[in-house]
């Protein structure tokens, strides 16, 4: 199977569709395909796991964007205050604890501006 994002003409990752290697055995093969199927023009070949991620740096995610400049995947930015580094990743403004074992996991709070444990 090959796996390829629906992309809105905005460029943000609208749906995943998996396609047989048959179909898809190339990206523009895999393109032309579902554009038929569908009737909608924009897609783009994805990795369906992080151990295939050298397919455009990471798996599109539904509400992520793709990059045409950068031909990566960016996933959806979780907080307004967060920014996007040269990795193409979302980094907080204060950077999260070390996390301690048996201890409640940390929370970003987008109102404080810090993180917070349950």
């Amino acid at each position: 199977m090959k796996y390829f994002a629906k992309l809105s003409n905005e460029n943000v990752v609208l749906n995943i569709h998996a396609v047989s290697e048959g179909n898809a055995a190339t990206e523009e093969k895999g393109i032309a395909f579902l554009s038929t199927l569908h009737k909608w023009p924009h897609w783009k070949q994805t990795s369906h796991s992080k151990s295939e991620s050298d397919l455009r740096l990471r798996p599109a995610s539904v509400g992520g964007t793709y990059d045409p400049v950068n031909d990566v995947f960016i996933h959806e930015k979780p907080f307004p205050s967060w920014t996007l580094d040269d990795n193409f990743d979302w980094i907080p403004p204060v950077a999260m604890p070390t996390y301690v074992e048996d201890q409640p996991p940390y929370l970003w709070d987008e109102d404080s501006q810090t993180w917070k444990q349950e």
